[in-house]
């Protein structure tokens, strides 16, 4: 799961500029949206001990196509990264089955091949996320038109 932060209609603003004075304003909002974005998902994540918290991250980038920014939960993988724990708190899980891989599975009551998990129900964050970045965003995007209309002299 990821926020991406999109500026819709300065495509025209920004050609009439020159790309090498306009790059590091860009980059210091893109670089500060995600940032934002970031923050909002580790706020708005349910805690049960902090892990899918802390694993919030963002990234941006920029070139002769575009900026962009991201925000995102860091893993290595869609069964081992923590953005696989934030769909099953967002979305919950039905009840289901969970068989051993080889060994048994260790629980307080035993070992066991399988066991059925009772599911899990929902706790959506991410329109909560979104609405955050959304209202930290605002000032961010106030000082980047400043410098854009310092570019263009107005």
């Amino acid at each position: 799961m990821q926020i991406n932060v999109h500026i819709e209609g300065v495509d025209r603003t920004i050609s009439r500029l020159d790309m090498k004075r306009l790059r590091k304003p860009l980059k210091e909002f893109f670089k500060a949206a995600g940032k934002e974005g970031a923050g909002a998902l580790a706020s708005s994540v349910p805690r049960l001990t902090g892990k899918t918290a802390r694993a919030a991250k963002s990234s941006y980038a920029g070139g002769a196509r575009g900026f962009w920014a991201r925000a995102f939960f860091r893993g290595r993988g869609y069964k081992t990264g923590r953005s696989h724990i934030a769909h099953f708190l967002e979305m919950g899980t039905p009840p289901h089955q969970i068989k051993a891989k080889g060994a048994a599975l260790n629980t307080p009551n035993g070992p066991f091949r399988s066991v059925q998990h009772p599911g899990a129900r929902p706790h959506p964050f991410m329109g909560e996320a979104g609405a955050r970045t959304d209202r930290g965003i605002g000032p961010l995007l106030d000082r980047l038109g400043a410098e854009i209309a310092g570019l263009l002299g107005r």
